[in-house]
């Protein structure tokens, strides 16, 4: 008898034993599998917003880009125009020059010169009205108005897909962080939690609350840049019509 109630003692601490040893796992189990899940949520964030910090910039100097090659252009146009005129004005003097008299010679460096300081308050005048037109989206070239309003549209188009994924991100990474606020809660009140673990998780929610933070902020930036990109639409319409 004595032996049997040795046995059954023994069963009984092994029982308990094994029943430690399983809910240790668990606790383990889950609190690794909380860790892996707020791991890959706050690098997911992090990647989702350095693509949206670098599409914004894409964005940023594509405009840059073009409003330099429009520049450009125009520089190159205003160049040749000149470069041709110069050329064109010393040609004339050379062929009149060949024949002149000294007298003559005094008279029409001084009309070339006289028609020179024309031309460039010519060129200069007309450097100005195409600055004045550009800057107000009515140039002389139907097809630049036309181009400059795809490439806006087309750049709304592209604000608006970032704002989406960007607003979608904080929506649903809101959820989850108030999801996981509740669980923590729940394991407080079950007393299934060490205070170690709960400060780890809260500092966790922490880190992902300055993430979302910055996607918010991300997120008012592309609103700012439609609202923009919306009057310069509605600008570039009106001179079209």
């Amino acid at each position: 008898m004595r032996h049997l109630k040795v046995i059954v003692v023994c069963a009984g601490l092994f029982v308990f034993n094994s029943q430690q040893s399983l809910f240790a796992q668990v606790e383990v189990k889950e609190e690794v599998e909380t860790k892996v899940g707020d791991k890959k949520a706050e690098m997911h964030a992090k990647k989702e917003e350095k693509k949206a910090e670098l599409q914004e910039k894409k964005a940023e100097m594509l405009d840059k880009k073009t409003d330099l090659k429009d520049k450009r252009e125009a520089l190159k146009g205003e160049k040749a125009e000149l470069k041709a005129e110069m050329k064109e004005t010393r040609d004339e003097m050379k062929e009149k020059m060949k024949n002149a008299t000294e007298e003559e010679k005094a008279e029409i460096k001084d009309a070339m010169k006289e028609k020179q300081m024309a031309k460039r308050a010519d060129l200069s005048e007309k450097r100005e009205a195409l600055k004045a037109a550009r800057e107000a989206y009515k140039g002389d070239k139907e097809a630049y108005k036309k181009e400059r309003l795809e490439v806006v549209k087309a750049r709304m188009a592209k604000s608006n897909e970032r704002l989406t994924k960007s607003d979608k991100l904080v929506t649903n990474g809101k959820e989850r962080l108030a999801k996981a606020k509740a669980k923590l809660e729940a394991q407080k009140a079950e007393g299934t939690v060490t205070e170690e673990q709960i400060a780890k998780r809260e500092a966790t929610f922490k880190r992902v609350e300055e993430k979302l933070t910055k996607h918010e902020n991300s997120v008012k930036r592309s609103k700012e840049q439609i609202e923009l990109r919306k009057e310069t639409i509605s600008k570039l319409e009106e001179v079209k019509e």
